[in-house]
């Protein structure tokens, strides 16, 4: 999703949502991620799908707007972690794939006691 003088560098959004997973870890308070059913069925078998809960959604060919689903920690104060969320996601992908992000969007699907 970058271009060069004479070459032409493209970043599929598997490897973005890749990145966002590692962003969302990164950020005190956040559970994990929260996926489909098909996702939870993947998991019982093993299969493990580190980018559940994450919908890349291509603009053009240098920018993306980001959906990501998280499960936060009980007690937790989820407006400033769903901010972190956003914050960590738009510079992580930046950085390390040089596509720029557009929106993201943070859904709190639930909250675990631990």
């Amino acid at each position: 999703m970058r271009n060069t003088d004479n070459d032409k560098i493209e970043v599929g959004s598997d490897v973005i949502a890749t990145i966002v997973a590692g962003a969302i870890k990164r950020v005190p308070g956040v559970y994990g991620m929260h996926g489909s059913i098909v996702n939870d069925v993947m998991d019982m078998l093993g299969k493990q799908q580190y980018r559940k809960g994450v919908l890349v959604e291509p603009l053009d060919n240098r920018s993306v707007n980001i959906d990501v689903h998280i499960v936060v920690e009980f007690l937790s104060n989820v407006p400033s972690i769903a901010q972190s969320v956003q914050k960590e996601i738009k510079e992580y992908v930046e950085k390390l794939s040089s596509v720029k992000v557009n929106e993201v969007r943070v859904f709190i699907d639930d909250i675990v006691k631990l």
